[in-house]
Formats: structure tokens, sequence, C-alpha cells
């Protein structure tokens, strides 16, 4: 009967160790960056980069662009983190952007494929409070 035991508890082990490579989305999932809320105005200080995150799915083609940067904001660099190594698995592109001077300031993504500029898919805008350094 102990015999039994410890083989039952050694299947059970091994399937339990077999499983996440085997079912697709058992594996624990990648830790994503949370998407920035654009209803809540973003604080940032003048000088001093600050993200912009956004849900993005590369594989169907379609990505973020900024189409408009007003009140003194520079894009400084963009790029994208994937989520689950899964086909079709959604992800977030970063852009990462600094204030130039204080005040209200806003920036603009639209969601389109590069041959469709017609076709947008969404549109965001972003309010951004900078203030001085100090």
């Amino acid at each position: 009967m102990r015999a039994a035991a410890r083989t039952m508890t050694r299947c059970v082990v091994l399937l339990g160790l077999a499983l996440p490579g085997l079912v697709p989305g058992a594996a624990a999932a990648k830790a994503l960056p949370k998407p920035t809320d654009p209803t809540h105005p973003i604080s940032a200080v003048v000088g001093r980069p600050f993200a912009v995150i956004v849900t993005s799915d590369a594989s169907t083609g379609f990505s973020w662009r900024v189409t408009a940067l007003s009140g003194g904001l520079r894009v400084v660099r963009s790029g994208y983190v994937q989520g689950r190594a899964l086909p079709g698995a959604p992800g977030r592109q970063l852009f990462v952007l600094r204030a130039v001077r204080a005040g209200r300031s806003s920036v603009a993504l639209v969601y389109q494929r590069p041959f469709g500029k017609h076709e947008v898919a969404e549109r965001v805008r972003f309010i951004v409070m900078a203030r001085a350094r100090g």
C-alpha cells in the first residue's frame, strides 16, 4: 500500500511539473506595466522622463503613434513590451516623454495600422500637469 501511495504521489508531482509547459496559459503570465488611465491627469516634473503606457497587440498590425503634443512635451523614446508568449497575446506600448516647461499639456495617440491611415481603431488623449523641479 505504501509503494502505491508513493507511486501516486510521484505521478501527481510529475504531472504538475509537466502541465505548465503543455497547457497554453498555464505558466505564470509575464508581469506587464499597468496602462496609464486617460481619465486622470499625469503628474510630471519638468526635465524628468515619465511614461504613457497603452495596451497594444502587435500581431494585429495595429500600433499606437503620437499625433499631437502640446505645451512643451517631447517624446524621448518609445517601445513595446510583449505579454505572454502566445500568438495574439497583447502587450504594452510605452512612450517615454519629458516636459520642458511647467503647466498643463496633452499628448494625443491613435491606434492604427501603418498602411490604413484612415482606419483608426482608437483615439486617446492624456493630460499632463508638469511642475517645476524643486
